[in-house]
């Protein structure tokens, strides 16, 4: 489960900055030596315990900029550092979720939740019992045991989420997770994913092609124009928290899902 300290000294920090970059870019070289521009000049900054969402056209840099932030790729110019920190490789204080959930078919859903821990040739007895702790807390207490081809894909995704926390990162990154997943395992997903966020009151950044999901989720919508990728503009989602699907219907929540399609309509 999430410490309660950890949640309160994030609370009592709560809006400091602890995300910025700044003119970020990225250029990818093929064999040929031809050069492919994925984001130019980037600007951005991410409150402590903010989480932030990411929309824009397929192929406009999203997941490029997260996995920027993850430290897994080099960035071609500017600056970017968490908590003050450059960022120039992967960070244990950060830790990222993919849209696949990247389970080993060998592993049960106990040991794939315990594989940071094995790669890191830690003891397993210290951390079996916040595993557990946190399958349940993705509802998936009686599932422990069993393997991946005996989880449905909302319930794999559940598992890489449980992994992910157990690592017990301070920015949490999140790309696409529940884009494979029908349309109310998605819906349930997002709901434990901020139950979850709120619990804990992690930084976090979520790139997602749903506007809907996109609005739902965030604090703030950062979104991104065409190839190369830019910040065009940022929307303040001024909902209530916590959220409910029947938000949804709310005609101030469709005007922010009708300015975001303006937005993308535009570029």
């Amino acid at each position: 489960m999430a410490d309660p300290r950890s949640a309160a000294a994030a609370a009592a920090d709560e809006g400091a900055v602890a995300l910025v970059g700044r003119e970020l870019g990225k250029t990818f070289t093929d064999r040929s030596g031809s050069e492919l521009v994925a984001l130019s000049a980037v600007d951005f900054e991410v409150r402590r315990g903010e989480l932030v969402t990411l929309v824009g056209p397929s192929g406009c840099g999203k997941s490029t900029l997260l996995n920027l932030v993850g430290g897994l790729l080099d960035r071609s110019g500017g600056t970017l550092a968490f908590e003050g920190s450059e960022i120039d490789r992967p960070r244990p204080e950060i830790g990222m979720m993919f849209q696949a959930p990247v389970l080993f078919p060998w592993r049960t859903a106990l040991d794939n939740t315990l594989l940071p821990i094995d790669i890191r040739r830690q003891k397993r007895a210290l951390h079996k019992a916040r595993a557990l702790d946190l399958l349940e807390l993705v509802g998936l207490s009686s599932f422990a045991d069993n393997y991946p081809n005996e989880l449905s894909g909302g319930m794999q995704q559940r598992v890489a989420l449980a992994r992910l926390l157990l690592q017990d990162p301070e920015l949490l990154l999140l790309d696409e997770p529940f884009g494979a997943l029908d349309e109310f395992t998605r819906e349930d997903m997002n709901l434990m994913l901020l139950d979850i966020w709120a619990s804990t009151r992690k930084t976090a950044m979520l790139v997602t092609h749903n506007i809907q999901e996109a609005i739902f989720l965030a604090d703030r919508v950062f979104v991104m124009s065409p190839r190369p990728g830019r910040l065009v503009e940022i929307i303040s989602v001024d909902l209530p928290r916590p959220r409910t699907i029947a938000m949804m219907r709310a005609p101030e929540f469709q005007d922010m899902v009708f300015e975001v399609r303006k937005i993308l309509g535009a570029l």
